[in-house]
């Protein structure tokens, strides 16, 4: 069966769930990162685009690329996310060509784990080619040991492809396609500890940057008054 074929058969019980806790969950996130008005965002595998509905609400004047394989799906994100920076269109990652070039986030929510494992270098190979030097591409996949755990238990709850990524398999890809990460967390949606989150940027070359030539006069006043309270504290100053 083919990937839209297959993910058609999706569709109603996204229109069910709507906006729901794993989707609003991951907004937030986005939100804590920062996001603003004029940022210009990749959305792989965006489904009916509920999490695109949200992200329309700040990405005014940047634009928002969306996709995914299942052409009912994106019927219906066209129908019901109208903006005209906002543009749906059928694909899959392994053969989307991106417009525009290059983008401040790309997001990668819940689609990993579905592309087969042989196809992970090509995958972050292309992602480094249409990130921003500045920008982030955010990953969220399900914790690899759950699926393990659904494999033997519950195997009727995968989909066609559904396989256990870990870290240690997702880090040489990242090296390979010039990329690095820099923030990785467990967290929990529906079951205790279900979900993986990292962010990750393009490679960096170390600089040694002070902190204090980054911190405001308000903070710089804080952290003095804090340094002195330790020192009045600390028996061997």
């Amino acid at each position: 069966m083919s990937a839209s074929r297959f993910y058609d058969q999706y569709v109603d019980y996204h229109v069910q769930s709507g906006i729901n806790d794993r989707i609003y969950s991951l907004y937030r996130r986005i939100l804590k990162l920062g996001l603003r008005k004029d940022e210009n965002i990749l959305e792989i595998g965006c489904g009916i685009g509920a999490l695109t509905f949200l992200l329309s609400k700040k990405v005014k004047k940047g634009g928002i690329e969306a996709f995914d394989p299942s052409s009912k799906s994106i019927e219906l994100a066209v129908k019901k996310v109208k903006q005209s920076n906002i543009h749906f269109s059928i694909g899959d990652v392994l053969t989307y060509s991106a417009q525009p070039k290059f983008f401040d986030k790309i997001i990668l929510f819940d689609v990993l784990e579905h592309i087969p494992i042989g196809h992970h270098d090509f995958v972050f190979g292309q992602i480094a080619t249409w990130l921003k030097d500045d920008g982030y591409l955010l990953i969220n996949i399900p914790n690899p040991d759950y699926i393990l755990y659904d494999q033997i238990h519950q195997p009727q709850t995968l989909q066609e492809v559904d396989q256990p990524v870990f870290l240690h398999h997702l880090l040489p890809k990242l090296v390979n396609a010039g990329l690095e990460l820099i923030n990785f967390d467990i967290h929990s949606v529906w079951v205790k500890e279900d979900y993986h989150f990292l962010v990750v940027r393009r490679k960096k070359t170390f600089q040694e940057m002070f902190l204090h030539a980054e911190r405001g006069v308000f903070r710089k006043g804080m952290l003095w008054m804090q340094r002195n309270i330790r020192r009045l504290k600390d028996p061997f100053h």
